[in-house]
């Protein structure tokens, strides 16, 4: 299976987005990511693909130019874009050993991050969004196939602020100076906050995916109460700033975050939620608890996609489509997203299981 024997893509943002809003039942699944990996990207193409990493200006408009190429010829309705609204320097390096790597692979470092003293928080340097022109989205806006609209992901305030500040430090700077823990998610909340609100504006922008992974594996990070005073207020005035531009706010968060998701249900007014493994809670589960009001996105477990047979990810996707996708509210996709370690024959295979009817 590659890229030339897929059927001619047919893309409809209007038809993805009834799909996410609970209107109608599409006519084709559609299809959910919040990125695919370059080397996946490079892997399908058939040709070279610069590092997610890179600044050069010319690399990153032909990366966009193959990001396009590639959603477009997989069925998507939509070309991602990131935005990083404050760049993170604080990762760890360790060996990567993906059948496609890119040598070494970074992780967010969990001590100490680059902020745990007022001193450190007035240093700084915190960017000023209302100086950013977001040429990306400019760029692909222009040259979007007809019938494809942007998703633009981003970090999230809670995952922003833990990177600051370290998880492990964060969990002292509670009790030891939690007006500082309070200071750095204010002022974190507000450069999202604005951020998002230029990029929903954007007419080629059809939605926000805010990346805020808040649990793990049995439970929240943090307490659901503490999440509340924190996280929970600006998910809400980032909801208010998507939805007064009309456009989708996706919520992707990994881990057991039950305990928050009536609030970021009936406050934050998400539209869907992305980010399922079997051993947390299912697609299937999700859909049962909360498919009458917001859409599930992905769910076939990244275990599966990156260990499993190309048969064994087309019968788990066929159960996840049978079970959550009639009336809609549905999107199929990873349970994450489709890392360098996930074999592209799986992905591919996993799409074309979408593709039946």
């Amino acid at each position: 299976m590659d890229l030339t024997t897929l059927p001619e893509p047919t893309p409809s943002f209007d038809r993805f987005r009834k799909a996410i809003l609970l209107e109608e039942e599409p006519d084709r699944v559609p299809f959910f990511e919040i990125q695919i990996d370059p080397e996946i990207t490079a892997s399908l193409l058939e040709e070279e693909v610069i590092s997610q990493f890179d600044t050069d200006p010319e690399q990153i408009q032909k990366r966009l130019l193959q990001d396009i190429r590639l959603m477009h010829r997989l069925g998507y309705d939509y070309v991602l874009v990131w935005n990083m609204p404050i760049m993170l320097t604080n990762f760890l390096l360790t060996q990567d050993t993906a059948d496609l790597s890119r040598g070494v692979r970074p992780w967010q470092g969990e001590g100490k991050g680059p902020i745990s003293t007022r001193e450190e928080f007035d240093r700084f340097p915190w960017p000023d969004v209302n100086k950013r022109r977001y040429t990306r989205f400019r760029f692909v806006e222009e040259r979007l196939p007809q019938g494809m609209k942007i998703l633009a992901p981003l970090p999230g305030p809670f995952e922003t602020a833990r990177a600051l500040l370290g998880i492990t430090s964060l969990a002292y700077l509670i009790y030891d100076d939690p007006s500082l823990v309070e200071d750095v998610f204010a002022r974190v909340g507000e450069i999202i906050t604005k951020a998002i609100r230029s990029i929903s504006a954007i007419d080629g922008v059809g939605g926000v995916i805010v990346a805020d992974d808040m649990g793990f594996k049995s439970d929240l990070m943090l307490s659901p109460d503490l999440l509340r005073q924190l996280v929970l207020p600006w998910h809400q005035k980032i909801g208010e700033a998507i939805h007064e531009n009309g456009k989708l706010f996706i919520l992707h968060a990994c881990g057991k975050v039950e305990k928050l998701m009536d609030d970021l249900i009936k406050v934050a007014k998400i539209d869907a939620r992305h980010s399922y493994e079997d051993q947390v809670t299912s697609i299937e589960e999700a859909n049962r608890l909360y498919g009458a009001e917001i859409a599930v996105l992905g769910g076939v477990d990244m275990d599966l996609l990156a260990r499993g047979s190309e048969e064994e990810v087309k019968a788990r996707s066929r159960q996840i489509i049978d079970a959550c996708s009639p009336g809609g509210g549905f999107a199929l996709g990873s349970g994450n997203s489709v890392a360098n370690y996930v074999p592209p024959q799986n992905f591919l295979a996993m799409l074309a299981e979408g593709r039946k009817q």
